[in-house]
């Protein structure tokens, strides 16, 4: 979906709640997955494809002479055939590109450009490609395509070619966006990493604070303070929410009767799916409706992942007046494919959206911080575990549903880390200036604070020298976001393309 579409989809979110219509239709749906039963249209950056256009040059003299360009006899050589070969080879070069490449990515109409000797190209023989510039995320040539630069789009020649190499070399040296692709493998890493850039330019933060960004409110000083810089760098947009505006509108939520029959299906279905429940369902139904209000803003406000400020929430009544935690919205988000992060962080909240985007797995985040100096372990502690974590596309894993605080609200999901001991893990975060990307790599080890109260959830996780984490962390943060899998060479290769320096610790 391109961004005119997003931007016109999005913005309907009062109107919805309104309409009687749209919740006889959802009485029909609580059967099915909580993301598949929405009341929100919300579309997802990660649904974002890559067009790809595939641009097919041929050098083809208007006439031939022996010698170091051609070895063989002019003699009996008819341009007609070669351009009717040359043009037989291209739609079979085209007709490859679309059956291996992958479905991250949408292919453009193929052209054919054809050139004489001297490597001109006729201004009438860029017309289709001046129609389509626009669309364009990605020229794949497999030759030479000389000026095709002039777009100041990525260029990638195809193949195991001198040009390859050679015009790789010559427009990198130029300033130009271009990368040298040796096979179809080669091709489809390059379109999963350029579909994550394109997704960050798709996103739009949803902050609830309310306090002024620039100051010390927020208890998280680490985060990515300058948030026009982000933008810039990574073309990510943000929206600030009052608490005041927030609250008024989860009244507005708690008040609509129809909207509350939903929230009371969305709530039996935690409760269905989880192996234990240890806490009434009034309690876990409140912090569906800031579950619920959070989607409503998201969608009034064109955004598509989110924050909040945890502790100042809480100092300022709001969550024990409304009896709830942003936890379970956390979890909910990140496994519909909607990046959300724990107080306001916006550096782990962009780490997130790099680690989903690319994996398509729910991160965990949190806390990062050494556990065991001697034995090389660290921990990761929030309340926020994806049911996901394993792929947004693959089954839930097996949770239960715990509250926060002692009075027995404030619901979050627990999920027990040591069912995954051995697992290979990659953990991440920028530094505040967002310019660098921390890259960890780990192993699970075990689970801690799974029954206790608070943000207590631990996952316990073995690096090669904790040390070595640490003195690099003093330089980024503690809020790291975490996946399943072992990503360390990808990261460091999506780092390059988004222009931040990898710092890799494995």
């Amino acid at each position: 979906m391109d961004r005119r579409t997003f931007i016109k989809t999005a913005g309907a979110g009062s109107v919805i709640l309104s309409n009687p219509m749209f919740f006889d239709h959802v009485q029909n749906l609580s059967a099915q997955e909580i993301s598949g039963i929405d009341l929100y249209d919300i579309p997802r950056p990660i649904d974002a494809k890559l067009r790809v256009k595939p641009v097919y040059g041929k050098r083809i003299p208007n006439e031939v002479h022996e010698g170091p360009c051609r070895s063989s006899s002019p003699v009996g050589w008819n341009r007609n055939e070669e351009i009717l070969k040359a043009k037989n080879d291209f739609n079979k070069w085209a007709k490859s590109v679309k059956k291996n490449l992958c479905d991250k990515a949408d292919m453009l109409q193929p052209t054919y450009i054809q050139y004489a000797g001297d490597h001109r190209i006729a201004a009438k023989d860029w017309t289709e490609l001046e129609k389509e510039k626009k669309d364009t995320d990605l020229f794949l040539v497999n030759y030479r395509v000389p000026g095709i630069e002039k777009y100041n789009k990525p260029v990638a020649p195809l193949g195991n070619s001198c040009a390859a190499l050679d015009i790789t070399a010559q427009l990198r040296n130029k300033g130009s966006e271009c990368y040298g692709l040796y096979d179809f493998e080669d091709l489809n890493e390059l379109v999963a990493l350029l579909q994550v850039r394109k997704a960050l330019q798709q996103t739009k933060m949803l902050i609830i604070t309310d306090g002024p960004w620039e100051t010390e409110y927020n208890t998280v000083h680490s985060n990515i303070a300058d948030l026009k810089e982000l933008n810039q760098r990574l073309g990510i947009d943000c929206q600030f929410v009052s608490f005041k505006e927030f609250f008024n509108e989860m009244d507005l939520v708690i008040k609509n009767k129809n909207v509350q029959k939903f929230a009371d299906k969305i709530t039996d279905k935690l409760i269905s799916n989880a192996q234990n429940v240890h806490m009434k369902k009034d309690a876990i139904l409140s912090s569906v409706n800031y579950y619920l209000t959070v989607k409503k803003l998201l969608q009034k406000y064109n955004c598509n992942s989110f924050s909040a400020t945890c502790q100042e929430l809480c100092v300022a009544g709001y969550a024990a007046k409304y009896k709830i935690t942003p936890c379970l919205t956390h979890t909910l988000l990140k496994d519909q494919g909607y990046p959300a992060s724990c107080e306001a962080d916006t550096n782990v909240l962009v780490s997130t959206m790099l680690q989903m985007y690319l994996t398509n797995k729910s991160p965990y985040m949190g806390n990062t911080l050494i556990h065991d100096k001697d034995k090389n372990l660290l921990f990761i502690h929030h309340d926020v575990p994806g049911i996901k974590m394993k792929g947004l596309d693959k089954p839930g894993l097996p949770y239960e549903i715990k509250n926060f605080t002692e009075s027995g609200w404030g619901a979050t999901v627990r999920y027990d880390f040591s069912l995954d001991k051995g697992e290979k893990v990659t953990f991440c975060r920028l530094n505040p200036a967002a310019t660098k990307l921390l890259i960890v790599a780990g192993e699970m080890e075990g689970c801690q604070g799974f029954n206790m109260n608070g943000c207590s959830l631990r996952a316990t996780i073995k690096v090669k020298d904790v040390m070595e984490y640490f003195h690099e962390a003093v330089n980024f943060g503690h809020h790291f976001s975490m996946v399943y899998g072992d990503y360390v060479a990808e990261m460091k290769k999506l780092a390059e393309i988004l222009n931040l320096e990898a710092v890799v610790v494995s």
